[in-house]
Order: C-alpha cells, then structure tokens, then sequence
C-alpha cells in the first residue's frame, strides 16, 4: 500500500515532467538547439523552488525550528511555503540563465507553459495529502455537487468540505489555455512568464477566499492575499515595463 507522503511526491513528480515537455518545446524553438542546457536551467529552477519555499516556510515558523533545528532539512507536507517557492524559482531562473547562457526571456516563455502545469500537478497531489483544503460547509445538498465533497483533511478527518483542490487543477487548467493562446496567436512574446504570474496571483486570491487553513500574519497583514496581489502588482507592472522598453528602442520616423 503507498503512504501518503508517495503518492503526493509521485503526482507532483508526474507534473513537473510534464511541465518539461513545454520547456523542450521552447527549446526547439531557438537555434543551436542547446536542449541539455535546458534541461539544466529547468533543473535548478525546481531546486531554487524548493530550497527558496522552505527557507520561507522555516523563517514563518521559526520557533519550532529553533527548538529542534534537526527537523530544517526535512521535508514533509505543508512545510513549504508558495511564497518562497515563486521567489526562490524565479531567482534561481534568472542566475541558471546567466551561467548556462541562455536568454532569461525565452526560457521564462517555456516557464510561462511549465508553471500552470506544476500548479495544477501539486492542487491534485494535494487531494492525496489533505492539504490546500477547503473550509467546511454545513449541508452539503445545499449546494451544487460539483462544489462540495467528502474530504479527508491532513489527519484524514472526513467532512463536507468545498472542492478547493480541483478548483485549483481548474484554474491551472485556464492559465494554461490563456498562455497557450498566446503562444499560437504569437503575442506577447518573451513577456508569457508575467502573464502566468499575474494570473495566479488571481487564481490565489479565489483560493484563499474558500480556504480552511488561516494564512499567517506577517506585520498585521493577510500572508496569502498579500502576496497574491503584489504578484499581481508584479506580473502586471513586468509587463508594462517590457511594452515600455520595446517602444523606447524603437527608431522615431524620419521627419518629412
């Protein structure tokens, strides 16, 4: 019988490789065709992801860490923080780009595929671990069948709970659409990742709203929603500066 704890990995392991497939696509897009050195950015990607949502998970719960500073390098369910992972794999993609030489835009337009994919991959290894739950509800008949269930909860207590885990897959499932939209229309070209980003950033916002878990405060303010609207703030305004420099570098018309 598989725990817990593999089934989860197994089906994040299965999205990531399936986000992979996106990252060769772009890859063969671009000549010389360099697909190992791909394969190595999108690498140390995942691993800043990781390395940079546990650090931030660790600094939010810093105490019991303190206390037992053995348990820092494991890595068990919900001892991750989203935050930490959008801002470690983000750094790790711009310093993998610089070493390996490849442009950090191209990349990011196959990371603009590969992130929904891998949001969608950990929504529904979730349902497996009782985590990114939705709250409880009274009865359930009085709702819709499609937005309530029968959810076991990380100790696997069983209550009629909002399907928050395949809203999340649903939500990935339409920023995948919308990004790839754009890859066949052929807009919005090395500017894909800020789209996907501002789009989650909403996608986070609808999550949290059914939420059962409480976000942390951090300085009086709402963790989650906070973060939420300043990677809003931030795909948005990555994309307005991206539109702004081409339209600098473009020559002015001659003067008649």
């Amino acid at each position: 019988m598989y725990s817990i704890e593999f089934a989860f990995g197994l089906k994040v392991f299965a999205a990531l490789m399936m986000g992979a497939w996106f990252i060769v696509w772009t890859a063969f897009q671009h000549r010389p065709l360099r697909l190992g050195t791909w394969a190595d950015v999108y690498l140390g990607t995942i691993l800043g992801g990781i390395l940079g949502a546990r650090i931030v998970y660790i600094l939010l719960n810093l105490d019991p860490f303190l206390e037992v500073p053995l348990n820092i390098p494991r890595l068990w369910f919900a001892e991750l923080s989203w935050q930490g992972a959008i801002i470690g794999g983000l750094l790790s993609m711009w310093g993998m780009c610089r070493w390996r030489k490849i442009e950090v835009s191209s990349f990011a337009d196959g990371l603009a595929l590969a992130f929904p994919v891998g949001m969608m991959g950990v929504c529904w290894a979730s349902r497996s671990a009782g985590i990114i739950l939705g709250s409880e509800i009274g009865d359930p008949t009085d709702y819709p069948v499609w937005m309530v269930a029968f959810l076991p909860d990380f100790h696997r207590d069983v209550v009629p709970r909002y399907e928050l885990q395949w809203l999340g897959v649903a939500l990935g499932a339409v920023i995948l659409l919308i990004v790839g939209a754009l890859v066949v229309g052929k807009w919005l070209e090395k500017s894909r990742l800020w789209v996907t980003l501002a789009l989650s950033g909403i996608a986070v916002f609808a999550l949290d709203r059914y939420s059962a878990l409480d976000s942390p405060d951090v300085f009086g303010l709402h963790l989650d929603r906070w973060s939420a609207a300043l990677m809003i703030l931030f795909g948005m305004g990555m994309l307005v500066w991206q539109w702004w420099e081409k339209r600098s570098l473009q020559p002015e018309p001659d003067a008649l």
